[in-house]
């Protein structure tokens, strides 16, 4: 066991974020939008004797009670395998490629998919694994999204059960459809307002952006106020 586990996973992310950096522009890296991507620490540990190292960075510090919020910190997710029985290590082992499976570039459909795919394993973890498991979920799909929505995914999955994981999918679809759809919405608009400041008629609106002739008319009338 070896109770700097904590110090030893911050070298590794710290490694990590330094090859990033290292390996991008530096004009993106300058660029306000530029983030660093999340790094879950995961520890497998088979060992005789429970692990009783700490889980938490801050707790390994002296005098961490003092400065709360103000110093550096994170958990990372203990499997001690030898307290889990063959059926929950198959869960876990199905976890951990499902998050591997969802940590890639795929369409918001695709993402869907394959979280239902998840329900049943979702189902099955701990609590406390589903809890980190839908904090991870936020930081893989927030980042596809404006500030504006972000807080609507929050929402979404915070007040999510794990008893009804099904209508966690299920909200968090629909709550993707329609801010999908806000987001049409919003092009289509700005699509008319310059078309309209352009000196466009409203029968080549309707060509360009699908809108009705009465939609463009209360455009014009937002537009001379």
């Amino acid at each position: 066991m070896d109770f700097q586990m904590p110090m030893r996973l911050l070298f590794y992310m710290t490694e990590v974020w330094r090859d990033v950096l290292k390996n991008t522009e530096k004009s993106e890296i300058k660029r306000k939008s530029f983030k660093l991507p999340a790094i879950v620490p995961i520890v497998l540990y088979n060992g005789k004797n429970k692990w009783t190292a700490k889980t938490s960075f801050r707790e390994i510090l002296s005098g961490y009670e003092l400065f709360e919020d103000n110093i550096l910190n994170f958990n990372y997710m203990l499997f001690d395998i030898n307290r889990y029985s063959d059926e929950e290590l198959y869960s876990i082992s199905n976890l951990v490629s499902a998050v591997f499976l969802l940590d890639q570039e795929i369409s918001q459909e695709e993402l869907i998919r394959r979280l239902r795919k998840m329900i049943y394993i979702l189902k099955r973890i701990s609590p406390e694994q589903f809890s980190v498991f839908k904090q991870w979920l936020k930081k893989i799909v927030k980042p596809r999204l404006t500030e504006e929505w972000q807080g609507e995914i929050d929402e979404v999955l915070d007040k999510s059960d794990q008893k009804e994981v099904d209508s966690m999918v299920h909200n968090l679809e629909k709550t993707l459809d329609n801010i999908e759809k806000k987001g049409m919405e919003k092009k289509v608009k700005e699509i008319a307002i310059n078309a309209i400041g352009m000196g466009m008629d409203n029968e080549v609106i309707i060509k360009l952006t699908g809108l009705t002739d009465k939609e463009i008319n209360e455009i014009r009338k937002e537009r001379s106020h």
